[in-house]
Formats: structure tokens, C-alpha cells, sequence
């Protein structure tokens, strides 16, 4: 049996060992996936467990997706461009580092709007989900604006990928609103921006896929809302077809979730 994980710090909420147990039964392949909570000391001592081959391929979610890369032997383009790996596995004792995380957004994203060119969006955070998102919005030709607490992030992202940085939410007024930060997780936590102080929004994408307050206030005021589990399936496609070189099973993946 070949062994594969999500790995996260927290990781208990993920609904990545549903869609994938459930892809390798329907297809009769003999793996299972679990979630395991790796605090960022001891990533180190778990990424050997990729080597030994005692897992065969590793998700990778918050706060690990930049400092995974430094236990990769090989980056492909994408990631190398995004600074950001959510994808590692071993080939012939090999370890490789990709990102799926930028189409599954962007393909979630198109699934609401389909021309994205020129669109304004506000990026709410810094880290390694925010890279693959503001890489997959500069493909499309969108108008990126970024804010993140703490400014440096900020600034070091907006100047890796030509952005413009606001000193708060409000000094711009998007489009479209992504939150690329883990507030929300908790329900209890306090939203970072309130939506109805903006003139000509239209969508916000929550990264989170739980309703979380931001979401919430979205659909009260009659917005778009992106459903992040679509996010979740679509990267997830491209990864299941990388760990097992099969074609993913992409209605049994999402009808997992969604049951």
C-alpha cells in the first residue's frame, strides 16, 4: 500500500483524505491518505519520512508551503516562479516540489468570472497561499493589490511580482477581495475587512472552505461567493494524477466532499 498526507499545522479541518481515499477506492488503487499535524519544527524530521519512501507523496497546506522548498531536490518552474510548494513526492528516490495551488484558484475563480483581465483584486495576506494566488491573477492579466499585517511580507511579495501595496484594506477599492489568510478558521476570530464599505465589489473568494464571517456577510449583501472547495478539488485533480499517474476520478473526488 502506498501511503500519502496532507501535512499542516492545523490540518484537522482538511477534507483532502476524503476526496483521495474515496478517488482510490472508486479506482481500485491501493493507497490511503491521511492528515498529519506537523508543527514547523519538526517538518525536517517528517519530510525524511518522504525520503524513506514511508510516504509516497505529501500535500502540503499552511504554514509549510515555503519552507518545504529547502527539503526538495527539484523545483519545477511553477513553484520556483510562486516561491510556494503545496506538492511533494518521491521518483526513484528523487524529491520534487510543484504547486497546483494557482490553477486550482484560478480555475475556481473562472468558474464565476470567466474574463478576469483588468479585473482589480485585493489580496488580503502574504504567505505561501497568497504567492500562488497573485502568480495565477498576473497570468490572467488581472490588476493585483496587495495587504498583509505585517508589512515586510507585503512588501517583499509586491516587489517579486510587480504589485501595489495598500497600507490598508480600504485605500483601494477591488472587484474582487481574496483572502489568502488563515482568519476564519475559528469562526470566533474577527474578519479583517467589512465588505460593505466598498463601492464596486462583486466576488470574494475565501480561501477557507468552511463559512466562515467573511463569507457570511458576502452572501447577506449579494455577492459572489467562490466556493473554496472548488479551489480544494481542482488542485487536487492535478496532484492525484502526479502521485498516481492516473486520470483523477473528478466527480467521485467532489461528490466526497460535498456528502
Amino acid at each position: 500500500m502506498k501511503k500519502y498526507a496532507v501535512i499542516g499545522d492545523p490540518v484537522a479541518h482538511s477534507l483532502s483524505p476524503k476526496m483521495y481515499n474515496a478517488a482510490f477506492e472508486f479506482l481500485g488503487f491501493d493507497g490511503l491518505y491521511l492528515a498529519e499535524q506537523v508543527q514547523s519544527d519538526d517538518l525536517s524530521c517528517f519530510m525524511k519520512k518522504l525520503r524513506t519512501s514511508e510516504y509516497a507523496g505529501i500535500s502540503v497546506t499552511v504554514p509549510h508551503k515555503e519552507a518545504v522548498m529547502t527539503f526538495c531536490d527539484h523545483l519545477s518552474d511553477k513553484a520556483t516562479k510562486i516561491g510556494a510548494v503545496n506538492c511533494v513526492y518521491n521518483k526513484d528516490g528523487v524529491v520534487f516540489g510543484e504547486n497546483t495551488d494557482w490553477f486550482g484558484f484560478v480555475e475556481a475563480l473562472k468558474e464565476v468570472e470567466s474574463n478576469l483581465r483588468g479585473k482589480k483584486v485585493l489580496v488580503l495576506g502574504a504567505g505561501g497561499a497568497a504567492r500562488a494566488v497573485v502568480f495565477a491573477l498576473n497570468q490572467v492579466g488581472a490588476k493585483v493589490f496587495i495587504w498583509n499585517r505585517t508589512l515586510s511580507k507585503a512588501q517583499e511579495l509586491a516587489q517579486e511580482f510587480e504589485l501595489q501595496i495598500v497600507d490598508s484594506v480600504y485605500d483601494c477599492d477591488p472587484e474582487i477581495l481574496v483572502n489568502t489568510t488563515s482568519v476564519g478558521l475559528n469562526i470566533e476570530h474577527e474578519m479583517l475587512v467589512d465588505l460593505e464599505q466598498f463601492q464596486n465589489l462583486e466576488i470574494v473568494f475565501d480561501l477557507i472552505y468552511k463559512e466562515t464571517k467573511l463569507s457570511l456577510q458576502a452572501k447577506s449583501l449579494n455577492l459572489k461567493v467562490v466556493d473554496a472547495k472548488r479551489m480544494l478539488l481542482l488542485q487536487a485533480v492535478q496532484q492525484f494524477a502526479i502521485f498516481t499517474g492516473l486520470e483523477s476520478p473528478i466527480e467521485v473526488m467532489w461528490n466526497s466532499i460535498n456528502n
